[in-house]
């Protein structure tokens, strides 16, 4: 007789094993992955903060020199792609906090 697998398990290429059937198991991991995907967004804002920080005095005020415009030091296209990292990781943690794939 062949075993049936638990619906309640899964495995990830045969090297970790979950056992989301219980409701505290499944919310542990959810919370560790919306927690590495928080690191993940806050270090591309931190990486987008830098770009402007040296614009804004330690007041919050924005300098003169933006009056001219802004053009990031790491150029459009990578500012771009970090922007749209951002809105990646924040649906993520959205799809995780309502349970969604």
């Amino acid at each position: 007789m062949v075993a049936q697998p638990d619906p309640g398990r899964f495995s990830l290429g045969g090297a970790l094993k979950l056992d989301l059937s219980a409701p505290t198991t499944e919310a542990e991991h959810l919370l560790k992955v919306a927690a590495s995907v928080t690191k993940d967004a806050n270090d591309v804002w931190a990486e987008m903060w830098a770009q402007f920080k040296p614009h804004i005095t330690p007041g919050g005020a924005i300098g003169q020199q933006m009056e001219k415009g802004f053009v990031p030091e790491c150029g459009w296209a990578e500012f771009m792609e970090k922007y749209w990292l951002l809105k990646h990781y924040l649906d993520s943690i959205d799809r995780i906090c309502r349970r969604k794939q």
